[in-house]
């Protein structure tokens, strides 16, 4: 019985390879990107720890020249925020690409699969149509020898 080989197997050993290597960079994206939100979430409760802050000490008194250099604080803050923000929301499309990339990688693996599994299948139904040729022949061979 001859064996099942699949020409394109080198192939399917790189499209596998592909597929992993774009999971990898998946979750390396996925962690950049929750990275990212820590950093915004940290930055937004770090402005209203302050401007809870100042609202109590504005209702306590404080000095004018005080003030002024929490609203500069404040407003710089702001700022990181909206860069915080922005980064957050290119690592999430940069999150995306990687996401439909390995989709891409998976559908060409799959296919190249399924081409795989459908002439194991062909290959299979040609052994056993040939193990029942031989057999048959085996009976008729019997057969003519007994009479």
């Amino acid at each position: 019985m001859k064996r099942f080989s699949f020409k394109l197997e080198s192939v399917l050993k790189y499209r596998k390879y592909q597929e992993k290597k774009a999971q990898m960079e998946l979750g390396e994206a996925r962690a950049a990107w929750m990275n990212h939100l820590n950093a915004v979430n940290a930055l937004a409760e770090k402005k209203e720890n302050l401007q809870g802050r100042l609202q109590k000490d504005a209702c306590e008194g404080m000095d004018a020249s005080w003030y002024l250099v929490c609203q500069n604080f404040a407003s710089r803050l702001d700022n990181e925020l909206d860069v915080a923000q922005d980064q957050l929301a290119s690592q999430c499309r940069i999150m995306e690409e990687r996401r439909i990339c390995l989709e891409n990688e998976y559908i060409k693996k799959e296919s190249l699969d399924s081409l795989k599994s459908l002439y194991a299948r062909q290959h299979r139904t040609q052994i056993e149509a040939e193990d029942q040729k031989s057999i048959d022949e085996m009976v008729l061979i019997r057969k003519r020898g007994m009479r």
